[in-house]
């Protein structure tokens, strides 16, 4: 230790100034890190002059400092101070200048082993230099046993009684207030709070970091701290909802929460906040009461919402039908049809949301579809009774026909059978939907059991044609469907359906008819399924005019040609005279039909129940397998088979007649006077 020289000049009585303590920490009974500063009226030289600091009683100031345990002025002491513990003095050379007018700070190290004062209180150190004359007390500073937390604050989201909230909570570390990483932090909520038995991981932070969260009482969570907190510093933790906190089912405005840690054990309470009770909503329906069946609006309500609050004048609804997002209501609302849910709730201005309320409506305001299946209106039937099914592609309540009751089948479907009487029977079906809603339909049907019917009108029964084609014209009941079969000697020449107009007149053409009997059978079937039947017959008295030489031909005074493929294909005389005629061209005017058999070059001709074959070169014709001798062979010419003209009549029963003049050949079937 350097010795110190007692002998200085003072030239005026002078002091320093301006003198302050801090300690960190300032806990009672512990040692700390001394930082003392003030400001000096004479200059002091490095190495020559001396400060002295003189600690208050209770301080325990040790016998030995180390020189590097104090720095002046940022600089440590060049030689250990000079300490009396008796009087808690401690003088050291400077290791620096110093100006007049300086602000000079002296640190002393924790490590220096100066204990504080056990007694918690304020305190002066008094202070000079071997430049002053006066000793100097500092500006008192405070020695305390222990610091509070301050500056709580706790807001919850949302502050509504009975919710599960997000609760975020701040506050300020006191002097003594640093937390190690893995302190404790403990929050106790207000009375009414739910708590829930364990805080799921990651629901609480500590500054954005997270925490180990614990309930340790009903109303006591336990934080451990992740990270070092500073004393003095502002720490913000957040709870989220996912945590399960609920908040009291009480309103007030005067809730606290307690924040304590294991630096500052004492509990500190937050600044009051509030818990709110949330808006009320409620609806007021017109009609108040479904006016149709099973709960059922058949006519679209109005509803008109409407909310209260204790805090808000004028707190906002929101609603929604089913799952569509919510919307803000601004008026009444009427629901869609069908059956729907009306979810709506209130909010007011600080946040508290209203439990949603939820209302079923089942609205149909429209009459049921009523399809009439059978029988179709205005049909005629021959029955006296008949099924009536209605079908609806919606559920029925019920249905009745002339006010008798359906029954109910499968498939949206309901039938009654029902009596009729002759002639025009209406009916009236009326059916209600699940809502009661009407709907309605009428129909007719007519009964009729008597047969149509039928008569055959030109050409007059067992009449004379002379004609190819002819209009065959009948009547029976109107509407009526006629089933037409005629039929000739060469097996049905016609067969086909037609329709009985309004009046109940008929025809149908027949053409290239053959000649001989046509019978007529016409079965009409009436609207109601009654069945009629006529049968006629006419003659078709067919005549053949042929001229030797000549291609034209006429057939019931139709010009045509004996081969229209062919005009060499004529009628000549076959020497000594015989008039030789194509069999196929009258064959075919006769309706029958030609085969030819090249092998054996034979003709065979069908003509109804006859049939006839010809050999060519051969005398010998064969009818229904009876010879017949031809006063001449047919022959070909120009690739057609020719036959002499008296076969004709022998094999047709036709009539024959030459026009010598004419060099005509007239064939007439059937004969004349037959």
């Amino acid at each position: 230790v350097k010795k110190l020289s007692a002998q200085y000049n003072i030239t005026a009585r002078t002091g320093v100034m301006n003198g302050r303590v801090t300690l960190d920490p300032p806990r009672a009974n512990s040692t700390s890190n001394i930082t003392i500063s003030f400001k000096i009226s004479n200059p002091l030289a490095k190495n020559a002059h001396t400060i002295t600091l003189i600690f208050p009683s209770g301080f325990d100031v040790p016998p030995s400092i180390g020189a590097s345990l104090i720095t002046v002025g940022g600089s440590p002491l060049l030689d250990d101070p000079d300490v009396n513990s008796g009087t808690r003095t401690i003088t050291f050379v400077t290791p620096r200048d110093f100006s007049s007018g300086a602000n000079v700070e002296v640190i002393i190290s924790k490590d220096a082993g100066i204990v504080n004062p056990a007694k918690a209180g304020k305190y002066k150190l008094t202070i000079y230099t071997s430049q002053d004359n006066q000793p100097v007390d500092t500006a008192p500073f405070d020695i305390i046993k222990e610091s509070q937390i301050k500056d709580v604050l706790a807001s919850v989201d949302p502050p509504t009684v009975g919710k599960v909230a997000r609760w975020e909570i701040t506050f300020k570390t006191g002097t003594l207030g640093g937390i190690s990483t893995g302190g404790k932090i403990w929050i106790e909520f207000p009375n009414g709070t739910v708590v829930p038995g364990s805080i799921p991981n990651g629901t609480v932070t500590v500054d954005g970091v997270t925490a180990v969260t614990q309930r340790v009482l009903s109303l006591k969570i336990e934080i451990t701290s992740p990270k070092d907190i500073l004393p003095n510093s502002t720490v913000k933790i957040v709870i989220t909802k996912d945590a399960g906190i609920k908040n009291p089912t009480s309103p007030s405005s005067t809730y606290k929460v307690k924040v304590s840690t294991t630096a500052e054990k004492t509990p500190v309470e937050s600044a009051p906040f509030t818990i709110y009770q949330p808006p009320v909503s409620s609806l007021k329906i017109e009609p108040d009461k479904p006016d149709g069946l099973s709960g059922f609006y058949i006519t679209k309500p109005t509803i008109t919402l409407s909310a209260s609050s204790n805090y808000d004048p004028s707190p906002r609804i929101y609603y929604h039908w089913d799952t569509a997002k919510d919307v803000p209501y601004t008026g009444p609302i009427t629901p869609p049809e069908g059956v729907h849910k009306l979810y709506y709730h209130a909010e007011d201005r600080f946040g508290n949301i209203e439990d949603e309320h939820v209302r079923e409506f089942k609205v149909d305001t429209k009459p049921p579809v009523i399809d009439l299946i059978q029988p179709e209106d205005g049909s005629f039937v021959k029955d006296k009774q008949v099924k009536v099914i209605i079908s609806s592609p919606e559920d029925l309540l019920d249905a009745k026909i002339n006010g008798k009751k359906m029954i109910k089948g499968a498939q949206g479907r309901w039938s009654l059978t029902v009596a009729l009487k002759e002639g025009e029977n209406n009916f009236v079906i009326k059916a209600r939907d699940l809502a009661g809603n009407e709907a309605e339909i009428s129909f007719t049907v007519y009964l009729d059991t008597t047969p149509p019917t039928v008569k055959i009108i030109s050409p007059k029964m067992g009449g004379l044609v002379t004609t190819r084609s002819t209009t065959v014209i009948g009547e029976t009941d109107p509407n009526s469907k006629v089933h037409i079969k005629v039929s000739a000697i060469t097996g049905i020449i016609y067969e086909d359906d037609t329709f009985a107009d309004n009046q109940g007149k008929f025809q149908f053409t027949l053409t290239k008819l053959p000649p001989g009997f046509i019978g007529i059978t016409a079965t009409a079937v009436d609207p109601a399924g009654n069945e009629g039947k006529v049968v006629s017959n006419f003659i078709h008295k067919e005549t053949i005019l042929l001229w030797i030489g000549k291609p034209e031909a006429m057939i019931d005074n139709e010009k045509t040609y004996v081969d229209p493929d062919n005009k060499n294909v004529v009628p000549f005389i076959l020497p000594p005279g015989r008039t030789m005629v194509p069999i196929r061209f009258i064959s075919e005017a006769f309706g029958a039909k030609v085969l030819w058999d090249n092998a054996t070059r034979t003709v065979t001709i069908i003509w109804g129940s006859t049939t006839i074959k010809l050999t060519i070169g051969v005398y010998t014709a064969k009818i229904n397998d009876k010879d017949v001798k031809l006063d001449a062979p047919p022959i070909i010419r120009e690739g057609r088979t020719f036959v002499p003209i008296r076969f004709i009549s022998e094999a047709f029963g036709a009539q024959v007649l030459w026009d010598g003049t004419e060099r005509k050949v007239t064939i007439i079937y059937p004969p004349s006077g037959s």
